[in-house]
């Protein structure tokens, strides 16, 4: 008869996971060292990070000693200890003697594993696979859109279905609901009889209930096992009756919240062929992940490349409470009812550049592999399409849609690539395996003749790569494609190339650049461009049709039979010509002359990247600054406010009539362009402050600019590098700044001790200064830890005019190499030779024997005409600074252009 407490409530009970380890403690060795031979996993639930269950691959100690008593008595070496100590009262060496002869037995009664949990879990799952939370369900509703298969379309809908009834969580939530539920904690053991090592009157039903079942049993109760338990539990709650539940609910509110937020927003308008936005769907696979752990307590579901860089598995592994980065989201956004996830601070796995998801696995199982390939090329390619810098996307030599396509194009042939290392695996494997077990490592080695390895001819033994890349695009745009070479069977190429053709032409539409046989050429201009960039030679092909034999030959392509992509391309109409006619259909003229309005009006914005000092000539007449300088916000500022103030000042105080304050923005342009190679050789600094005053300002010009190891974290994003150099000049030479007053102040404790040491991190100095042609260095203590306005001085404004007007003249004397020309007046050759390395400026071609004498036989006339170059400042002679009232007369009679 079962029986049961009346009136009985469990209350909420968890493990303590730090004195986990109290539970499989062994004895002490010799060196005083306790042992633990029994492997176990914590599981720490609703993000506590010491409350949850445990899993172990053996059972407590204490209930190993009353498992083993069992055991014995099993093998009858309990009856045997009697009879030798009743032995041991007749004859003292008796047991001596016994116990010798006693053979070793192997245990009948072995111990498996056990766990340690609390009983609500079976109260929301009948198994693991079953829990609501754990399913992805929410992810792959979204993600199921775009399923192309019957099966896959019918998982989408009954998944969809379920989450329009109620999300997962909340489903959990109602389960337990209920008043009553047992919240107490399970022990639970497994173990292994050996039947066959019992003796034969033992091998029944109700000797191994008797003697193995009820004997393990009352075990529990024994008082060494019922004290290491109570030693690791914990009592949540005395009063409360819902306190598991409700805390599993508090600790994932955030969570919930959140997913239902980003939910609500696009379960209106699911229907079949919708695109939820990628971010928006790994977010949500994040925080269901997040979810999942909260509910399990295994971080095996925690995927830490992504969900580390967004601080949500960190958070809520190490503070048990979840976090977001501002990186990710921006700040105030979810104050404001608004998700805003930073699109261009997504990170890319750092060797396939891929974007990293938290989604894979859902949709994997869900759908499919070749599913989720193609979600994750379009993905790239929008990733790619919205965050690529402006500096190459807008680069006015090339085309945004053929940028795009190729970067497409080179997704798919990298799944290509990827299919062939799988294809030509497994048929190797399949052909070696059989080899290997018959005669080892030696009989699977098969010695090339001649050093080659022959494979099988294919027809036609050659196609031309253009040929190649036509199947591929006809075979994407067939609306139920064969299988057949250059598709592998069970590759996903196909999916991926789709997807990336799909992408291609949503991107050109947008743009309203070309459509119809001019976009088709683009796209195959773009695959022939990645085929060279991937130096695709040759692909798998299937076998040439077999003579004599009927029906249509194979189309299954296989590992040894590859065809050679070098035969000779018919002669078609250049691509180029596509790229012509698309930028002059109406779309494309209609935003070219949008964007020449914003670049004549002198208050359009602009960027300093994008402009760089090959076309600032362009940008002479704006009145407003960059994109990076008039930016808001100081959030790194040392934690000092007069930090912030000053960089606030600077940026209020820009005015770009100051000859200084356009300078600061060449100068800013210039160090962004010399990345990380902002720092100056210290060894030629040190050589450099041996030298004459006179000599100081040949030294500086000629320095190298280097980069250093650790100073990296400093110099690497330009935008900001740009817009603390330029308000750095400006503040530097602004009288009324904070940082020129407190440098004025002499009270005590008033310094810039932190505003140097900041700067001087990332390499912006007063020496910096000099460098860019800004300052002056005036004693040897220039070249170390110097001081503004003594060991360094500013232009005065007489020098400031001159140099500006030198090299405003440069900039607008040439298109093409002016912003060499102004580098190499300001700031020397090196510079100027450092910048045309990094693209920042168009190098002037070194002149040939020929010119060098037209241009000596013509000098004397330019230099009547005064139209001669300067190839050096008009202040410096023979090295020498000049007065400024010689610098101001020598301004005078210069004729500006």
């Amino acid at each position: 008869i079962r029986q049961q407490i009346i009136a009985h409530q469990s209350t909420g009970a968890l493990m303590d996971l730090s004195l986990a380890h109290t539970l499989f403690q062994t004895n002490v060795d010799d060196f005083g060292h306790v042992q633990n031979n029994t492997k176990y996993t914590v599981y720490p639930l609703a993000f506590t990070r010491h409350l949850g269950n445990v899993q172990a691959d053996g059972i407590i100690t204490s209930f190993g000693r009353r498992m083993n008593l069992v055991d014995e008595k099993l093998q009858g070496i309990v009856e045997q200890q009697r009879d030798l100590r009743h032995a041991q009262e007749e004859d003292d060496i008796g047991m001596e003697i016994d116990m010798e002869e006693r053979p070793d037995r192997p245990p009948i009664l072995h111990a498996v594993s056990s766990q340690i949990y609390n009983a609500i879990s079976h109260r929301v799952r009948d198994a693991a696979k079953f829990h609501e939370v754990q399913l992805g369900l929410v992810t792959t509703s979204l993600a199921g859109t775009t399923a192309t298969s019957l099966p896959s379309k019918n998982r989408w809908q009954r998944n969809l279905d379920r989450c329009r009834g109620d999300l997962p969580h909340v489903r959990c939530a109602e389960k337990v609901a209920a008043a009553g539920q047992p919240q107490c904690m399970r022990f639970e053991n497994t173990y292994r009889l050996d039947v066959h090592h019992l003796s034969a009157q033992k091998r029944s039903g109700d000797i191994i209930y008797a003697e193995v079942v009820n004997p393990l049993t009352r075990s529990w109760c024994h008082p060494t096992v019922l004290s290491a338990i109570k030693g690791v539990c914990v009592v949540v709650c005395f009063f409360h009756a819902q306190v598991v539940p409700e805390l599993f609910q508090c600790a994932t509110y955030p969570l919930t919240c959140l997913l239902e937020h980003l939910w609500n927003k696009h379960e209106s308008v699911l229907k079949e062929g919708y695109v939820v936005d990628a971010f928006d769907l790994e977010m949500i696979a994040m925080l269901e992940r997040a979810l999942n752990y909260a509910h399990t307590g295994s971080s095996r579901v925690l995927t830490t490349m992504l969900m580390d860089r967004t601080w949500l598995s960190l958070s809520v592994v190490t503070d048990g409470l979840p976090c977001i980065s501002s990186s990710f989201i921006h700040a105030g956004s979810l104050s404001s009812g608004l998700i805003t996830i930073r699109r261009d601070k997504w990170p890319i796995h750092p060797v396939t550049r891929m974007p990293l998801t938290a989604s894979q696995r859902s949709q994997e199982l869900t759908y499919g592999k070749a599913h989720f390939l193609s979600y994750l090329a379009s993905f790239a390619i929008k990733l790619a399409m919205k965050c690529v810098p402006l500096r190459d996307l807008n680069n006015a030599n090339s085309n945004p849609v053929h940028q795009c396509a190729t970067y497409a194009a080179e997704i798919a042939l990298q799944c290509l690539i990827n299919d062939t290392r799988t294809l030509v695996k497994d048929a190797v494997l399949q052909e070696i395996t059989p080899l290997i077990e018959q005669g080892g490592l030696e009989s699977a080695v098969v010695k090339p003749i001649n050093g080659v390895m022959q494979l099988k001819v294919t027809s036609p033994p050659s196609i031309s790569l253009s040929k190649f890349i036509e199947d591929i695009i006809t075979q994407c745009n067939t609306l139920h494609p064969r299988s057949k070479p250059p598709f592998i069977a069970r590759g996903q190429f196909l999916h991926v190339a789709r997807s990336a053709i799909r992408e291609v032409t949503t991107f050109a539409v947008q743009q309203g650049s070309c459509s119809g046989k001019d976009l088709e050429l683009v796209i195959q201009d773009a695959f022939v461009s990645a085929c060279h960039v991937l130096k695709i030679n040759q692909v798998p092909w299937s076998l040439p049709p077999v003579a004599g034999r009927r029906g249509a030959p194979s189309t299954r392509v296989v590992h040894d039979a590859w065809m050679s992509l070098g035969a000779t391309n018919p002669r078609g109409p250049p691509t180029s010509a596509a790229l012509r006619a698309h930028e002059n259909t109406p779309a494309a003229i209609a935003r070219r002359t949008s964007q020449h309005i914003i670049v004549q009006d002198s208050r359009g914005e602009w960027s300093a990247i994008h402009v760089t000092l090959k076309s600032f000539h362009t940008v002479l007449h704006k009145s407003v600054a960059p994109q990076e300088v008039s930016q808001t916000g100081f959030d790194d500022a040392s934690g000092e406010s007069y930090i912030v103030e000053a960089y606030k000042f600077a940026s209020d105080a820009y005015d770009p009539s100051k000859p200084i304050h356009h300078l600061a923005v060449i100068a800013g342009i210039a160090c962004g362009g010399l990345l990380p190679q902002i720092f100056a050789c210290k060894e030629q600094m040190t050589e450099g402050s041996k030298s004459s005053p006179a000599e100081y300002t040949s030294v500086v010009r000629n320095l190298d600019w280097v980069s250093r190891e650790n100073r990296k974290k400093g110099v690497k994003d330009m935008q900001i590098y740009i817009r603390m150099v330029t308000l750095y000049i400006i503040c530097m030479y602004e009288s009324e700044s904070p940082i020129l007053k407190r440098q004025r102040d002499k009270t005590k404790g008033i310094s810039n001790k932190k505003w140097v040491a900041k700067n001087s991190m990332k390499g912006i100095t007063s020496f910096l200064l000099c460098r860019l042609g800004l300052a002056k260095v005036k004693k040897d203590r220039g070249f170390g830890s110097a001081q503004w306005g003594l060991d360094i001085e500013p232009l005065t404004q007489s020098e400031v005019n001159v140099l500006y007007d030198n090299v405003v003249s440069q900039l607008r004397r040439d298109n093409t190499y002016g912003g060499y020309d102004a580098v190499q007046y300001m700031m020397g050759n090196k510079t100027a030779e450092l910048l045309a390395k990094n693209e920042f400026v168009t190098k002037r071609p070194t002149p040939t024997n020929g010119d060098r004498e037209v241009v000596e036989a013509g000098s004397s006339n330019i230099h009547r005409e005064g139209g001669r170059k300067r190839g050096e400042r008009e202040w410096e002679e023979e090295n020498e600074y000049v007065s400024a009232d010689m610098a101001t007369r020598k301004g005078q009679k210069r004729k500006a252009f």
